[in-house]
Order: structure tokens, then C-alpha cells, then sequence
């Protein structure tokens, strides 16, 4: 009796597990006939009529007498939990004399449209969604995906061999973020009444993170070798420690936090004086559709998630952001809190020492690319505090605290504090862990990130060309090409004004520049011509007051500064 319990239970843990794993039905349109296939515990029939090769078209224009009758799709979900899925379509086959806005694709439930769109744009071989998500019951669901041609009596009697693929893939149904991408060095952490703590990395009962709650995921980077200080580990204990175990701040060399994959819906692309807003935010996986709206109230997929690696395109999961202003050394660069900020260094100065940190007593590894914060990166980190996985609720939302510590002593910058006031700089640090230094972080709690408002000024990679397309450096010390623009930089367009329509409009789109241009009444100046002022600087500084934020912008010419530190960023 017991052998037949453990029998059942391994059976109900693997139909979980396959419940989990991705769910692709192919359906080859131009040579099969009806069929029923089951993968996963999803059960998906179809049936195909007519035949869609060499295809006739007449002159009717009523999509059931287009290219395609249509396609019935029959989806069962054989599970007891309800379970989200999505159709695509993917061109094989298709003349690119029709390959445009003429050829149009349908989806019907229950005489209901679900999804109307066109194949504009479309590449051969490229897969994009046609519905959203869909939640499937224990019950069936009966779907018909029309694809047809309008207009048709431009292509009255021609004939086309077409291909298409339709596929069915599980999704997430509760837009949920991504797990983080964990790196050999990488340990996830939380904070338990204070302590913190080794987190659970498999997040059961949402332990480790849930952005859902405003609870983003931390991992730190430990010492190679443990001190004498009682309960230190080396790295390698730690990594193999249980869930639970303490951390030991001194054994801590950096903190990151976790930016997951996100599109965001446009609100305003014409860079136009608006009022702050929530920013609506859809977490996504590498496998959805890429979003490349352009108008307000399309979808983007924000640009962070884009890495141009050695000139390919790479898709991210997510990214992760420093959880404080660099700080430290030249020779032990620190990202933790009450360190002192790194400042009095121009670009290329930051950018070398970031290099420190592949020295193996951090634990990065070369496939980990650790580099100076970019503005587009800045900007996905800004918009997703904006969101309701941030600072808004109910869709209000508020300005992040700033951190206006200054030892005036010692003429030092201190990371991760925060304050009861926003008017004056102080010379008294209300920790990372307290009341007021929670509220200087994107989400409000201990999980967010700090110093986005206030501590120094941060340099981006973020410049101006010159008229002719090239980068112009200025004062930075750095020489960079303009072919690594959007790789290691992000390059903005020549322009002569600073403050005004025109130079807000050289934007790039999920930069957190002009979309949200003196949100909080934080300062907005563009990059420009005079001066060299051809270098971004976020967050604003201790001392800049209601114009210090998120949101904050202004321009240098790239030396260093007293006030101006940076951020690093590993994707």
C-alpha cells in the first residue's frame, strides 16, 4: 500500500514538472490534415481546410474566402489548475509581393474577436504573438485563426506557395517577473527581522523576492576568503550554506539588485510638459513577442534589455544594478552601504576601475559583463520604481527620499542613507536598514535601490555626437567610436539647446529623460554643444534638494567632479 502512495506521488510531482515545461505545438498548414496531438498534460486538436499551397485568390475580399478558410484549433487542458496560453504564427513561406499590411490574421472564440493584426513588417521566419494571454481551463477551448488577404483584387487570379506555422505556448499567467540570472559568484540574500540572510534561490513561497509585493531580488558578491571575525565564511561556504544562514555585513563586497525583463506602454514620446503618472509596466520572458511601439499607448519592450554584443543583438532576462553609488578604493571598490562615494574621477578613470571588480576576490566571472551604468539603464530601473512593482499604488505613486548626507568634516559622501528632510543637506546618515533610509529607495523597503535621489551625482554612459556622427568625449579622457553606440554607450544626436522641445526630443525611448521631463520637479537638462556639456549625470547630488530624484538630469563635460560619482551594472 505504501509502494502504490509512492507511486501516485511520483506520478503527480512529474505531471507538475511537465505542466511547467514549454508548450509548442507546430502545425505545418500546407500538408496535413486533421490531428490531435497531447505534450505536456496540453492537449491541442486541430484540423486544416483547405489545402493553403498554391493557393488561387479571387476576388473577394470576406476573409473566409481568403487565403486560408481557416484554422480550428482545439485546446484541453489536461491539468487541475488552470493554466495561460498564447497563439503564434510564424511566416515560412510567404511571396514578399504579398508580405504587408494586405495579409491580415483573425482570431475567433466563441464568434467573439479575440486578436485582429497584419503581417506589416513581418519577416520570414520571424514568430510573433497573435493573442494575448489566454487562460485555459479543464474544459475546452475552441479557437480559429482566419488568415487572408484584403484587397484581394490586386491579386485577382495569381497564384502563391504559402507557408505558415501556428503555434500554442504556455504563458505566465500572472505576469509574473523573471527569475534572476545567477552567476557562479552571485549568493542571494534577504533581510530577516534585520539579519541578513542566505535567501532560498528556488523562491518557494515567494521568499527571496515578489514583485508583485515591491520586493525585489538582492544577491551580494563575498570575500574569496573568510576573516578572523566570529561566523565569517569564505565564499565557497557561503555558496554552499543552507537558506537561513547569516552573512556577515564585513564579508559583503557588493550588492546588486535584480531588474527583470519588462515592456512598458508608451505615454509620451512627444516629450510634452505632463504631469507624473504611473508607468504601466508588463513583465516578460525572452520567448514573448518584442514590443517596438513608437505612438503613445503602444508597447515597448524596454531598450535595457537589448545587449549589443559584438555587433549581434543579445536578449536579456533582466539586468543587475548596483544597489548603491560605487564607493571604496581605487584598489577595493565597495557597492554597500555607509561607504564612501567615489567621486573626484573622470569617465575613463571609472570605467578602469570598474575592472577591479573581475579580480577574483569579488567572484565575478568574465562571462559576467560588469561596466559603468548606461543611461538607457538608468532609465529601465527609473520606470520600473514608477510602476506599481515600485513606488505607486492604486495608481498613486510619490517621489523617492533623498539621500542629503554630507560630512562637511571630512568632505565625504556616504552611500545609502537617507533623510527626514529634503530642503538642507545633513550631516547626520539615517541608515539603509532604518525608517528614513528605506524611503530613499526605489521601492520604499530595503530591497530597492539607494542613492538614486541625492548622494552624488552619477555619470551615465550617455554622450553626444557631433554634427558629423561622431562621439564627442570632451573632458572624459575616453575615446570611444561611434560603432559602439548602444553597445557599451548610448549616443545621442547633436543638438545646441539644452532645456527645450528640441533638444527633449532627441530622447531615447525608456531613458527617463524627456518622457518625464520635471517629474518630482527634478532638474532636465539635455545634453549640448556648449562647454563640452556633452556627458549625462542622473540622481542629482546631497545638496540639490527637490531638484535631486530619479528623474533628474543634467549634463558635464566628463572630468571629475568632487560630487559626481557613478553605478555599476552586470548583465
Amino acid at each position: 500500500m505504501k509502494d502504490k502512495k509512492k507511486i501516485y506521488i511520483l506520478f503527480t510531482i512529474l505531471g507538475v514538472v511537465l505542466l511547467a515545461l514549454l508548450i509548442l505545438v507546430l502545425i505545418k498548414v500546407n500538408n496535413e490534415d486533421g490531428n490531435s496531438i497531447k505534450i505536456n498534460g496540453l492537449s491541442v486538436n486541430y484540423e486544416v481546410s483547405p489545402n493553403m499551397s498554391s493557393t488561387v485568390f479571387t476576388s473577394s475580399v470576406n476573409k473566409e474566402d481568403g487565403l486560408s478558410k481557416k484554422v480550428n484549433m482545439q485546446v484541453t487542458n489536461k491539468s487541475l489548475a488552470p493554466s495561460c496560453v498564447s497563439l503564434y504564427v510564424q511566416p515560412i513561406k510567404v511571396p514578399d509581393d504579398i508580405l504587408n499590411e494586405d495579409l491580415k490574421y483573425a482570431v475567433i472564440q466563441n464568434n467573439m474577436i479575440l486578436s485582429t493584426g497584419n503581417f506589416a513588417n513581418k519577416k520570414l521566419s520571424q514568430e510573433f504573438k497573435i493573442t494575448g494571454d489566454i487562460t485555459t481551463t479543464i474544459s475546452n477551448s475552441e479557437y480559429i485563426v482566419y488568415i487572408w488577404l484584403a484587397n484581394s483584387e490586386m491579386y485577382n487570379g495569381k497564384t502563391y506557395d504559402v507557408l505558415f506555422n501556428l503555434k500554442v505556448k504556455k504563458e505566465n499567467c500572472l505576469n509574473t517577473a523573471n527569475s534572476p540570472s545567477i552567476s557562479e559568484g552571485m549568493i542571494p540574500v534577504v533581510w530577516n527581522d534585520g539579519v541578513l540572510e542566505k535567501a532560498d534561490v528556488s523562491n518557494s513561497n515567494n521568499n527571496w523576492y515578489s514583485y508583485e509585493d515591491k520586493l525585489w531580488a538582492n544577491v551580494v558578491l563575498v570575500k574569496e576568503g573568510k576573516s578572523n571575525e566570529e561566523g565569517s565564511m569564505s565564499r565557497s561556504e557561503y555558496k554552499n550554506a543552507i537558506a537561513g544562514t547569516k552573512i556577515l555585513e564585513s564579508d559583503v563586497l557588493v550588492y546588486l539588485v535584480w531588474i527583470p525583463r519588462y515592456k512598458y506602454k508608451l505615454f509620451n514620446v512627444n516629450s510634452e510638459n505632463i504631469s507624473e503618472q504611473e508607468i504601466n509596466v508588463e513583465f516578460q520572458s525572452i520567448d514573448d513577442v518584442k514590443e517596438m511601439g513608437i505612438n503613445n499607448d503602444e508597447w515597448r519592450t524596454h531598450p535595457a534589455f537589448t545587449k549589443v554584443n559584438n555587433g549581434n543583438l543579445e536578449e536579456l532576462s533582466g539586468i543587475w544594478i548596483g544597489k548603491f553609488e560605487l564607493g571604496g578604493t581605487i584598489d577595493l571598490p565597495l557597492i554597500k552601504n555607509d561607504t564612501v562615494s567615489m567621486v573626484n574621477k573622470n569617465i575613463a578613470e571609472f570605467n578602469s576601475i570598474i575592472k577591479e571588480f573581475y579580480d577574483e576576490n569579488y567572484g565575478f566571472t568574465n562571462d559576467d559583463n560588469v561596466h559603468m551604468i548606461k543611461n538607457i539603464e538608468w532609465g529601465a530601473m527609473a520606470y520600473l520604481s514608477q510602476s506599481k512593482y515600485g513606488k505607486c499604488t492604486n495608481g498613486g505613486c510619490g517621489d523617492i527620499g533623498i539621500n542629503n548626507t554630507y560630512d562637511a568634516y571630512k568632505k565625504q559622501l556616504l552611500t545609502g542613507c537617507g533623510n527626514k528632510s529634503e530642503t538642507i543637506w545633513s550631516s547626520t546618515c539615517y541608515k539603509y536598514d532604518t525608517q528614513f533610509g528605506t524611503l530613499a529607495t526605489t521601492t520604499t523597503n530595503i530591497t530597492g535601490i539607494y542613492d538614486t535621489s541625492g548622494g552624488a551625482w552619477e555619470y551615465v554612459m550617455g554622450v553626444m555626437k557631433d554634427k558629423n556622427n561622431n562621439i564627442i568625449s570632451g573632458l572624459s579622457g575616453v575615446n570611444i567610436d561611434s560603432n559602439e553606440c548602444g553597445s557599451i554607450i548610448d549616443c545621442y544626436s547633436y543638438g545646441n539647446s539644452n532645456n527645450d522641445i528640441s533638444s527633449y526630443s532627441r530622447l531615447i525611448l525608456g531613458d527617463a529623460t524627456g518622457e518625464t521631463n520635471g517629474w518630482y520637479k527634478d532638474s532636465s537638462y539635455f545634453v549640448y554643444e556648449a562647454n563640452n556639456n556633452v556627458w549625462f549625470r542622473r540622481g542629482g547630488d546631497y545638496g540639490s534638494s527637490y531638484a535631486a530624484g530619479i528623474f533628474s538630469y543634467g549634463t558635464l563635460d566628463g572630468k571629475g567632479y568632487s560630487t559626481v560619482g557613478t553605478r555599476i551594472v552586470v548583465n
